[in-house]
């Protein structure tokens, strides 16, 4: 097997200052009338508008994809047996390991957490109660603040789903200073989530609203959705001098059969006016890493149906050294593979990172928020922009008073 080119990047270069203030501790009134940077890679050009108006930029007959997975109130407040408070955060599913079949569980179903608070060992017990639902966590196992958990619900016919949705809060983003209220639980979510699994929103998708996406329809842009739940990995800095070093967090992805094959049939039959448009970064890593999952079928290193369809962190930079398929010849992989077995879904995991150097297979117009310096976030938007006109970018935005971060403003950025 090909040893991967990892592309050599100065983390450095992908930094600037970002003072406290510019951070949106709250989101705007309206969601559309955040502010929209619009740029163009190809010339160089910046421009300003509002997010109301983004159906304007973009070509009739273009195809949109966006990211449905709902947030979930994943932050737990529980006791000690002495009387102690603990947070527990949900961050993974274990049993089951499908976020959407763990959310229905009764009785016991066990996850990873993070754990906040002292003296919390192995085999304790910590409980929460709210509405007449029970939740009891018993700790089975715990590595520095990590913890596998095995929760047990009463009365035993009540849904983690139920119960967290009376015990927990949404877990806001870190560099959020202030816990959340019940205005987050609708505005820390898009209009069009749907797959509970998520402990953080994909956050370019906050802006739509029902006329925006109205607006995009009279331009008979497709509407297409796919599922990555989002990790709290998304928010982890990169702490390695090099970034080979930097181990990209893992997140699971669900993808209809139908959607596949309408990605495929838009790609074989594209005009060059035609844009493929991806709400968000975790947009960019699903389709990106179908594409590559294809590839990886084709080239028989995964064995369908008895493998896990992963892509891991490297793969695309050490596939990219053969010759490639095209995009509609990777999905229709795809496809044939889960019609052979019957299956209506993709499941898999995805490990990709995107960085300079990376050349893109799907994405060629990128809808996206403000990010944090030296962020993995960061880098695929450069790598989108190419060069250094990132930060060309982001010194507009600073010089034009946009808000930073998840409830901050908006960009559309063409590659």
């Amino acid at each position: 097997m090909d040893s991967p080119i990892i592309p050599e990047i100065q983390l450095a270069d992908y930094s600037y200052n970002l003072p406290q203030h510019r951070i949106a501790d709250f989101p705007l009134p309206n969601r559309d009338e955040s502010k929209l940077l619009v740029a163009t890679a190809g010339n160089g050009s910046i421009s300003h508008s509002e997010f109301q108006h983004i159906a304007e930029y973009i070509p009739e007959d273009s195809m949109m994809v966006f990211n449905n997975t709902k947030v979930i109130p994943a932050r737990l407040i529980m006791k000690k047996q002495t009387g102690g408070e603990v947070e527990l955060l949900l961050i993974e599913p274990i049993i089951p390991a499908v976020a959407q079949l763990a959310l229905q569980e009764t009785g016991t179903t066990t996850w990873m957490c993070i754990v906040g608070g002292k003296n919390v060992r192995e085999q304790s017990t910590l409980t929460a109660q709210s509405q007449g639902i029970t939740l009891t966590a018993y700790i089975k196992s715990r590595t520095e603040n990590k913890a596998e958990v095995e929760f047990t619900i009463t009365p035993n016919n009540t849904t983690l789903a139920d119960a967290i949705s009376v015990i927990g809060a949404i877990p806001l983003p870190p560099y959020i200073k202030r816990t959340a209220n019940t205005h987050d639980t609708e505005r820390y979510q898009t209009v069009y989530a749907q797959h509970k699994g998520s402990v953080a929103a994909p956050t370019a998708g906050l802006h739509f609203t029902p006329s925006v996406l109205e607006s995009l329809q009279r331009k008979n842009i497709t509407q297409s959705n796919v599922t990555l739940h989002v990790g709290l990995g998304t928010f982890l800095p990169i702490q390695s001098e090099s970034i080979a070093n930097h181990a990209m967090h893992k997140e699971r992805i669900t993808i209809d059969i139908e959607t596949i094959i309408t990605l495929r049939d838009f790609f074989a039959t594209r005009s060059t006016e035609q844009k493929f448009v991806c709400v968000g970064t975790t947009s960019v890593r699903t389709v990106e890493s179908l594409y590559w999952i294809g590839v990886r079928l084709l080239q028989n290193e995964i064995s369908f149906p008895n493998d896990i369809l992963l892509l891991r962190q490297w793969d695309c930079y050490r596939l990219a050294n053969n010759t490639l398929p095209t995009v509609a010849e990777s999905l229709h992989c795809i496809i044939t593979k889960l019609q052979e077995q019957g299956l209506d879904y993709l499941y898999g995991e995805t490990e990709i990172i995107i960085v300079p150097g990376y050349e893109f297979t799907c994405c060629d117009t990128l809808i996206t928020n403000f990010h944090q310096p030296q962020s993995t976030l960061i880098l695929l938007v450069a790598a989108f922009t190419g060069g250094m006109f990132w930060k060309d970018i982001y010194t507009s935005a600073l010089e034009n008073n946009y808000r930073f971060l998840s409830y901050g403003d908006s960009s559309i950025l063409f590659r």
